[in-house]
């Protein structure tokens, strides 16, 4: 077999960070293609590693690279037969689905991703040229895939240029559009972090209850909370600043105003979860999460918390924060860098990983009911 060339979509701005990590840590891989948000690689062995490319902190969705096409009308669509005509995965195929390399480029862009639910303007999802062509093949277009789906990828690039790629469903992040979320946006947003939550909470699968607690640090002026609130759970922002009057005046949501370093871990020692957004240092957040979950009165369960990447240099020092985190007891631990991101990354933690099965479970059961 040839070696197979892999693409590999990252947030705008961070195609050197993703180059630097698959040079570390997937040896396998030289590089090949880049533009903004978009790279790819030539494997050096038949197949590539998708399982530990998928595990990498900068890269946001990857499979096989199938070729290109600057074409448009029906030159783009015979351009586009003959390339699927090559590849020998078309028979499992179920699903097209179709982004932009632009997608984490910016808030509007993504904005417009979910009030289109999965499709920029002027793309040919829109057309009825794409719609034959994948109901000809039994394909569902940008459609939530399932565990073990065989996805066809279009991605654009730019007015007419467009990649064609390929993966198979590993995780919850592969089963949507070049692995942005689409999640309902209520009419009044309270702050930007009500995205990075959402999609934080997409992504990491946290597996919470119905009336679970969890802690907000920082929690000012509610946009965390605020998506938190979406999941039903009962939460508790710690923060001496003023909440948005719109949050105060859910019942579920409960205001503790003061500093974290002030508060009696016996006021919330019926927490289970754990959330922090602050705009500091990881070394600092994880200095205040240590001495939450190392307290006698706390039983955290899991974690999401954003840490602020300010320097390429502070890369480096991320398996320490994550051993840190281990230490504290929690055994599940991983890092990626979210579409809603900024100069941050976000970090789920849980004591085990079998806690992400259960949750599976314990919602199957409540729809069956």
């Amino acid at each position: 077999m040839k070696p197979e060339f892999v693409f590999v979509a990252c947030r705008y701005g961070s195609e050197n960070l993703c180059k630097q990590e698959i040079a570390e840590q997937c040896t396998d891989l030289r590089f090949s293609f880049s533009q903004k948000g978009f790279l790819t690689f030539k494997a050096d062995k038949s197949t590539a590693n998708f399982q530990k490319i998928n595990s990498l902190t900068f890269a946001r969705l990857a499979g096989i690279s199938l070729g290109s096409i600057d074409a448009e009308g029906p030159e783009f669509y015979n351009h586009l037969e003959e390339i699927l005509s090559k590849s020998e995965c078309l028979q499992k195929v179920k699903h097209l689905h179709v982004w932009d390399r632009n997608l984490g480029s910016g808030d509007e862009v993504l904005l417009e991703w979910l009030a289109n639910g999965g499709s920029g303007s002027n793309h040919p999802i829109a057309t009825d040229e794409l719609s034959k062509f994948c109901s000809q093949k039994g394909w569902a277009i940008n459609r939530h895939a399932k565990q073990d789906d065989h996805v066809i990828d279009l991605i654009r690039m730019d007015k007419n240029q467009y990649w064609i790629g390929y993966h198979v469903v590993e995780s919850g992040q592969q089963c949507i559009p070049g692995g942005v979320p689409i999640f309902g946006v209520p009419e009044k947003i309270v702050s930007r972090a009500y995205f990075k939550t959402r999609e934080a909470i997409h992504w990491s699968r946290i597996p919470f209850q119905e009336g679970d607690v969890c802690v907000e640090i920082g929690s000012a002026p509610g946009g965390s909370s605020q998506a938190l609130l979406t999941k039903k759970l009962r939460v508790v922002g710690v923060d001496p600043a003023d909440m948005d009057p719109s949050i105060v005046a859910n019942p579920n949501f409960l205001q503790i105003k003061k500093r974290i370093s002030d508060l009696r871990k016996k006021d919330i020692a019926d927490a289970r979860w754990l959330l922090s957004d602050s705009n500091v240092a990881p070394g600092y957040t994880l200095d205040t999460v240590e001495d939450i979950v190392q307290n006698q009165y706390m039983n955290i369960k899991g974690m999401i918390l954003t840490f602020k990447i300010m320097q390429e240099k502070q890369i480096k020092d991320l398996p320490t924060y994550r051993e840190q985190i281990r230490s504290l007891g929690f055994r599940y631990v991983r890092m990626r860098q979210l579409a809603f991101n900024r100069q941050e990354l976000c970090v789920v933690a849980l004591k085990n990983k079998s806690m992400l099965r259960f949750g599976r479970l314990k919602n199957k059961q409540k729809k069956s009911t």
